[in-house]
């Protein structure tokens, strides 16, 4: 029989020199091997504890940090076994294990394993009665009761072999019976007057709510139907709340009639239940549940001056009850909403108008928008949060131009309002045209579809700003053109007249004030007649003015009979009427340049007036016989000739339009008829060797050169 050799199923982990072996961690293509860096039980540790730190946390009574200091412990020395290490008989911390310790654990033991085993046992009777399918041929039958069997009631007479209660006992025993039933009786009481308080609160929230409506309905508030409530949101209501919910089943309408249907769908307002009755400022807030926009729009308008400062000016928003002894503030309520709901139409609008406008530039973001109206006025458009401390802006020091601008803000929001009205007329006609099927809306199809879109609402306010603009320009260049006129000596008198054309002119033509018939006549908005269906169509294609637009006159009066004549028409043109033509002028330095020339034309007329009276009141008549006086309109000069010599004068204006003028004369020797050298003469004239200016009118120089 052959010997057997024992096989480790152990790893070999050292050489035949008792080494510990590497182990393999990779082989390179060249055969050599790379090992891992060898490490001990220490090292394994904290890695393995660091592992697990990482996974599921931060251990709580072990430190990673003391590991990572720790060093590797060294085996222990095992030591021999002597005498002394062997317990012996006489130690006391050793007991011997009795038969009384063994049967105490067997009964400890064998009582949690019967526990165990009736936990098991319910278990498996559960999931058994859970899990087992029902028999589907089994049919129940109804338990029957044997008759007689709850016929009576078996009653256990007294008997005197029965020990009797105490009195103390059946006391008490009265107290709890007498007490139950009292305490019974109290809380049905108590439900049944709640139901009652509940009903009669009811009762007055509904009496207070009708009363509000018919009080609503009395101011011509229109009462419109609600829409159809959701049946999923009364799921576990009673019944009784249902039918409140439905009876009261309509809602204040507050948006404008012709606004469009989206807008109404918005502009509504639900009635609430009055938890008590007040008479106060907040009790419009308690009634009503405004569903529209709640935020309100401010107008500001600023404007640069001549010297670069800037002054801004906004329109006041009003306050929501303001105390009128009119309104009630039900109504001031309301009419707050409505003034929202129209001024956020406004602000929708414009936001879509002013990105087709040519005229003007702007800066648009959410809830404000920037537009440079013209070319020193900024007109900025802001929703405000009536709900904030602070919607006005921060206090500044109040100007002349600020106050004007603030009123001009207020004007150009109310004009808005005036212009949506406008938009929802036209649209609103056009559509109720079209829907016509006679023969002469067919023919004026074509032309009514023009009208199916919204009215300018933005361009008639930006047209009127660029026009003020344009007077402000207009008003500061005549007033300082006239004041150095008359600083020189000439009579010089500025008229401007803004608007020329009657206010209700204006509205007419921009179709805010009156309707037309087929003659083109006005009819007032309040008249009694009623607009036939061919005035309707004549007053829609018509050629209207969308723009509001305005005229005006400018002029200056030089020398009491020479005039320069201007007429504006918004938003920026300009005309020339001169003596026998007119020049439309739209550019400023165009407007500068021909304003200069006619006024030089005509001062240099009056100064031909002054040198023919002034030789008129000398004595030398054969003077005057031989002086001829004319403007050369080619070189803008004066020139009088005579016998003697020639005078040639020319007047200049800088940019301030400070006036200068030079003369040239020049004398002819009567006997050989030879010229002398010229001399030059200029205004204003040189100060005086002390330094002190000399003062003297245009007219005075020109008199003391002839």
């Amino acid at each position: 029989m052959l010997p057997k050799t024992a096989l480790s199923i152990e790893p070999i982990y050292k050489d035949d020199q008792g080494h510990p072996l590497p182990k393999v961690k990779e082989i390179k293509k060249d055969i050599t091997h790379t090992y891992e860096s060898p490490f001990n039980s220490a090292t394994k540790t904290r890695k393995n504890l660091q592992r697990i730190q990482n996974v599921y946390g931060e251990l709580r009574n072990l430190q990673v940090s003391s590991l990572y200091e720790a060093a590797p412990v060294a085996p222990a020395e095992v030591k021999e076994t002597t005498a002394e290490d062997v317990p012996t008989a006489g130690d006391t911390d050793t007991k011997p294990f009795t038969p009384q310790d063994l049967e105490d654990l067997r009964l400890s033991i064998g009582e949690k394993l019967q526990w165990a085993e009736g936990e098991i046992g319910t278990i498996l009777s559960l999931l058994q009665f859970l899990f087992t399918t029902p028999d589907p041929t089994y049919v129940p039958h109804p338990e029957v009761i044997p008759p007689g069997f709850l016929s009576t009631t078996d009653v256990v007479p007294f008997s005197s072999s029965l020990p009797a209660s105490l009195p103390s006992v059946q006391a008490l025993n009265s107290q709890l019976i007498i007490g139950t039933k009292d305490q019974t009786l109290r809380r049905a009481s108590n439900i049944f007057q709640e139901a009652a308080i509940r009903a009669e609160k009811i009762v007055e929230q509904n009496t207070r709510y009708w009363e509000t409506a018919v009080e609503l309905r009395r101011s011509n508030w229109p009462l419109v139907a609600a829409p159809l409530r959701d049946h999923s949101n009364m799921v576990g209501h009673r019944g009784a709340f249902i039918g409140e919910a439905y009876t009261r089943d309509f809602r204040v309408s507050y948006g404008l009639e012709s606004a469009t249907p989206k807008i109404r769908r918005l502009a509504t307002a639900i009635v609430k239940n009055q938890k008590e009755k007040e008479k106060n400022s907040a009790q419009a807030r308690e009634v009503l549940k405004i569903n529209g926009p709640v935020k309100r729009l401010r107008v500001g308008l600023t404007t640069t001056s001549e010297d670069g400062t800037k002054h801004a000016g906004y329109s006041k928003i009003p306050k929501r009850h303001s105390g009128s002894k009119v309104l009630s503030e039900i109504d001031e309520e309301l009419a707050w909403a409505q003034a929202a709901s129209v001024e956020d139409e406004i602000y929708a609008e414009v936001l879509k108008e002013v990105a087709h406008l040519p005229s003007a530039s702007a800066r648009i973001s959410d809830k404000m928008m920037s537009i440079d109206a013209a070319v020193d006025a900024v007109l900025t458009l802001e929703m405000v949060d009536t709900d904030e401390a602070d919607i006005l802006p921060p206090p500044e020091p109040v100007s002349a131009a600020a106050s004007r601008n603030g009123a001009i803000a207020g004007l150009i929001l109310n004009t808005f309002s005036i212009l949506l009205v406008r938009s929802h007329r036209v649209l609103h006609k056009a559509q109720s045209l079209r829907s016509d099927s006679t023969g002469m809306v067919a023919h004026y199809g074509p032309q009514l579809a023009a009208y199916m879109t919204m009215r300018p609402i933005l361009a008639p306010v930006v047209s009127l700003l660029q026009y003020d603009s344009l007077i402000t320009r207009m008003r500061r260049t005549l007033n300082n053109l006239s004041s150095e006129l008359n600083k020189a000596g000439i009579p010089c008198e500025a008229q401007l007249r803004a608007v020329g054309d009657d206010v209700r002119e204006v509205l007419v033509r921009g179709a805010l004030m009156s309707e037309f018939d087929v003659d083109g006549q006005a009819i007032p908005l309040l008249s009694d007649s009623i607009p036939t269906l061919e005035g309707s169509i004549a007053a829609l294609t018509s050629e209207r003015e969308e723009l509001l637009r305005v005229s005006g006159e400018a002029s200056l009066k030089i020398g009491g009979r020479h005039m320069v004549r201007f007429t504006l028409i918004s938003p920026a043109s300009l005309t020339l009427h001169l003596p026998h033509a007119t020049i439309d002028i739209f550019d400023v330095d165009e407007f500068h340049q021909f304003l200069i020339a006619e006024v030089s034309r005509c001062v240099l007329e009056r100064l031909k007036e002054v040198g023919m009276g002034a030789e008129s009141a000398s004595a030398n008549e054969s003077a005057v016989a031989s002086t001829r006086w004319f403007v050369d309109g080619l070189e803008g000069t004066l020139v009088g000739d005579h016998v003697g010599g020639r005078i040639q004068m020319k007047v200049m204006f800088d940019d301030e339009f400070r006036i200068s003028a030079v003369a040239i004369k020049t004398t002819t020797n009567i006997i050989d008829g030879r010229l002398a050298g010229p001399t030059v003469h200029r205004y204003p004239p040189q100060p005086l060797g002390d330094g002190a200016e000399v003062h003297i009118s245009l007219e005075d120089w020109v008199k003391g050169i002839i």
